[in-house]
């Protein structure tokens, strides 16, 4: 299957390994996606927030507003997975750059970064997040 973001359109089209048309999934101005092993997350920028997909396109959450917090979003424009599960998500706006690390069992994993760090805070019952300046 080929995914394909469509941002002007404010959509996601699918289609086969022949490029025959599948499906289509709107939402409000989708930049870039990644798929993994066991969901799809999807930068969504016109409407600032990074969602949360299964693996067959279904919505499962969305995480972040408009805003320059942390959690928060000018502009979710990429979205990249890291070996370790660590979702980075770009803000091409707000020119910054937010890691979103899983929960631990008994509390969450704080991280340090090369970058200067602005604030760290729990997004979600599952995530935390950090802001970075770029």
């Amino acid at each position: 299957m080929l995914w394909v973001t469509d941002r002007e359109n404010q959509r996601i089209q699918i289609f086969d390994q022949d490029g025959t048309y599948i499906r289509e999934l709107k939402y409000g101005g989708p930049s870039s996606l990644i798929i993994g092993d066991r969901y799809i997350w999807v930068a969504n920028g016109f409407a600032s927030q990074l969602l949360q997909l299964d693996l067959r396109g279904k919505f499962l959450a969305a995480i972040g507003k408009l805003g320059k917090g942390v959690g928060e979003f000018t502009e979710a424009h990429s979205v990249t997975v890291s070996p370790a599960g660590e979702i980075w998500v770009g803000d091409s706006v707000g020119n910054a750059v937010q890691k979103f690390v899983k929960k631990q069992a008994g509390g969450y994993r704080r991280k340090t970064t090369a970058e200067k760090l602005l604030t760290h805070a729990r997004i979600g019952a599952r995530m935390q997040s950090q802001r970075v300046r770029i």
